[in-house]
């Protein structure tokens, strides 16, 4: 009997002759070798958990034999999605399927890390070579009638990133394996999908000297042109315009070692319309990764009084019910009262400007303000964050870690998160080291949490806010000689878009201690 293994083996010669002729088609254009690309839809044998009560506990391993599992092609489904193999006999008869499939890896000296990208309904774990991988809302005791510990809809791809250390790659057939679990015999839906990437692992490009922005960040009264300039002259330059990291985003917009970029809030060149323009630039050279992004934030303040919903990747209506609210609010901006005030109000404090790629923040399966009430590491994504002084003094500009913080505000019914800023070695910067609250406190910060009026807060209805007092009791606390926090009041932009009042504040843990 011929395994998965056995079976991809013999179309190997197939799958050359296809590349070769793949490669031909695509002529001059640059391609990034993969040391492994393993697709959706890509065949397996597998065997129903109504079948497998006597499986070895060694099913997940390169040499078990699976001769007598069936054999198909993924998506392993009902309920949801089309293709693949369809499992008409799982609702109220088993809640688990074991998977085996082949990949192939051409330079295991090169590979440190792989992207897995699953699409999935309910829980799952998958083993590289015999070795567990990566699991997801899968039980403790992995049985075969075992059942998912809570619901997770199909729909969109989660992308995981795993070491591949320990996973024993060989050059040439490596073995993935996948137990799916579904939440209950009732469930009215299953899905299971795989996608595995990844390419030569090379160095990043030391960012010591950095790339030259010839306009700093702040406000302006109209368009530019921003000349952008790498270190040395053999080096080039790859930007975005959307917030996306530019070492790996898609949109990335590829230049030599200078290059202009028009600085326009109404322009829709590479971006979304939003009022302030955020530039993320990495410099290149030929056999390394892209620099760690720097970013620049140019505010509008004209365009951000009036606005509105920029297109681009930003939702236009509510995620996984999370409210979203992007328009500035007509009945404040143009009342008589307040419309002579908004333009100081813009510039009286400093503002903070947080870039990262949308989907970061929106994605419906893996965004963190959409998903506000996931914990964790998993749970927090790169980003770039600039504090801007409206008189042109001395701010800072880093990458860090965000997280969304907080408690019952979390809930979706909420407009506005807080969020957390974690500063780690990993994001290019180990700590902040600013003197955020001037004289009176510390100057390196490995956190700093965004605070924003939250439960007694206007932006949810309330006719109270406790957002002044809060500040205003920590003060006092200070003025009594008494232990107290410290907080700033700031203006936040995320992407370019106005998200309002925020606060820093200290966090009273061992650091603070």
């Amino acid at each position: 009997m011929r395994t998965i293994v056995n079976q991809i083996l013999t179309i190997s010669g197939l799958r050359i002759k296809q590349a070769f002729f793949f490669l031909s088609v695509l002529g001059s254009l640059t391609v990034t070798t993969a040391q492994v690309d393993f697709t959706y839809h890509s065949p397996y044998k597998y065997l129903k958990g109504k079948d497998a009560s006597t499986v070895a506990a060694d099913w997940m391993s390169p040499g078990f034999d699976d001769g007598d599992w069936s054999a198909g092609n993924a998506p392993f489904r009902y309920g949801d999605g089309t293709g693949g193999v369809e499992l008409t006999d799982m609702m109220n008869s088993y809640s688990t399927m074991y998977l085996r499939s082949a990949f192939e890896c051409s330079d295991t000296s090169m590979v440190r890390e792989m992207t897995l990208t699953v699409d999935y309904d309910d829980g799952f774990v998958i083993w590289i070579n015999g070795v567990e991988a990566l699991r997801r809302n899968a039980p403790a005791s992995l049985g075969y009638d075992a059942f998912a510990p809570g619901n997770h809809e199909s729909g969109l791809g989660e992308d995981f990133v795993v070491s591949t250390k320990g996973l024993n790659l060989v050059v040439g057939t490596n073995l993935v394996a996948v137990q799916g679990f579904n939440v209950s015999l009732t469930s009215t839906d299953f899905y299971f999908d795989l996608a595995m990437y990844a390419e030569k692992s090379q160095p990043v490009l030391s960012d010591s000297a950095g790339i030259s922005f010839s306009h700093p960040s702040g406000f302006y009264d109209a368009p530019f042109n921003l000349l952008l300039t790498a270190p040395l002259p053999d080096m080039g330059i790859v930007y975005t315009l959307d917030g996306s990291n530019p070492q790996n985003s898609p949109t990335a917009v590829t230049a030599g070692s200078t290059c202009q970029i028009l600085v326009d809030p109404e322009s829709t060149a590479y971006r979304p319309a939003t009022p302030g323009v955020v530039v993320r630039a990495s410099f290149t050279r030929p056999g390394y990764k892209p620099s760690i992004p720097a970013a620049a934030t140019y505010i509008f303040i004209e365009r951000v009084k009036e606005q509105i919903y920029p297109g681009g990747g930003w939702p236009s209506s509510n995620v996984n019910g999370q409210i979203i609210d992007l328009p500035m609010d007509y009945r404040v901006v143009h009342d008589p009262l307040y419309a002579p005030l908004m333009d100081d109000a813009l510039l009286d404090i400093p503002t903070i400007s947080v870039v990262t790629d949308l989907k970061n923040l929106f994605d419906p399966a893996s965004g963190i303000y959409v998903n506000a009430d996931g914990h964790g590491l998993e749970w927090e994504k790169e980003c770039s964050v600039e504090l801007i002084q409206p008189d042109g003094s001395e701010g800072f500009n880093v990458n860090a870690g965000l997280r969304i913080r907080g408690g019952w505000s979390r809930h979706p019914d909420y407009p506005k998160h807080a969020f957390r800023l974690f500063f780690r070695e990993l994001y290019g910067n180990d700590k902040l080291y600013f003197p955020l609250f001037g004289e009176e406190g510390a100057d390196q910060f490995d956190k700093i949490d965004l605070r924003t009026a939250q439960n007694y807060a206007w932006s949810n209805g309330f006719p109270e806010n406790t957002f002044v007092r809060e500040v205003f009791s920590r003060d006092s606390q200070r003025d009594m000689g008494q232990p107290y926090t410290r907080s700033r009041y700031y203006h936040l932009y995320l992407n370019g878009m106005y998200w309002g009042l925020y606060q820093t504040q200290e966090r009273s843990e061992a650091r603070y201690a």
